[in-house]
């Protein structure tokens, strides 16, 4: 009775992580588009607590970088600002890769806040090296 208990801790372990990897973008390890429409469920269903802002971040002439550059280096790009996304929101906000080059923040805030981590964000991506030297 012990080990089938064990077994089922087991596999109730593997459920969880595999129910947490198909949420995961495997590219920039933030979430993906399964995750944005469960948070949207949720804001519909009253289960997250407004104030609530969403950012939407769209990388300018990605495709000039992957054309330009190759698509392993508009990978880092795009990892680059995941990086980003994730050191200027410090829990406050959940990220995800919503497709391609278009990532999204549900921000727990006003407006005044989103615009403000917003500016952050773009500043952040502005000032970062996408391009590194090498490309």
């Amino acid at each position: 009775m012990l080990r089938q208990a064990r077994q089922r801790e087991d596999v109730e372990a593997a459920r969880a992580r595999a129910e947490r990897e198909v949420m995961r973008d495997p590219l920039t390890g933030l979430g993906n588009r399964r995750r944005f429409d469960l948070l949207l469920d949720r804001i519909d269903h009253g289960r997250l607590s407004p104030p609530l802002v969403l950012l939407l971040v769209d990388v300018d002439h990605f495709k000039a970088i992957n054309d330009a550059y190759s698509h392993s280096v508009g990978d880092r790009a795009l990892r680059e600002v995941a990086r980003i996304l994730r050191a200027q929101l410090p829990g406050r906000g959940r990220p995800g890769r919503y497709a391609g080059d278009e990532f999204t923040v549900f921000l727990s805030g006003d407006l005044v806040v989103g615009r403000e981590v917003a500016e952050r964000i773009r500043t952040a991506v502005a000032r970062s090296d996408i391009l590194p030297a090498s490309a």
